[in-house]
């Protein structure tokens, strides 16, 4: 059994989940989240948010010249993100 962090509790998810309410409907691609968040795996914070119920959609966005893979995330909707703000005040899922 995998266990997840609560966005609740864990500050490193609650960075994210606020950078991305922040950015609305442009989201952020994985080096802004590292950067902004001062998040190293975002591809497992996102995980972790979404086992916490929270939507975050996932699109590619293009390859660089050097091969690496440029991938954007966007919390899914408005009321995802008022979801996310409410339980980031600590109220209910």
């Amino acid at each position: 059994m995998i266990h997840y962090g609560s966005v609740e509790s864990s500050r490193r998810l609650q960075r994210v989940v606020t950078y991305l309410t922040h950015r609305g409907h442009r989201g952020a691609t994985t080096r802004e989240i590292m950067q902004q968040a001062g998040v190293v795996a975002v591809n497992t914070a996102v995980a972790e948010i979404r086992a916490n119920g929270i939507g975050i959609s996932c699109t590619y966005e293009r390859t660089l010249d050097d091969g690496s893979r440029v991938y954007r995330y966007v919390l899914e909707s408005h009321v995802g993100g008022a979801m996310a703000a409410q339980r980031l005040r600590g109220g209910r899922r």
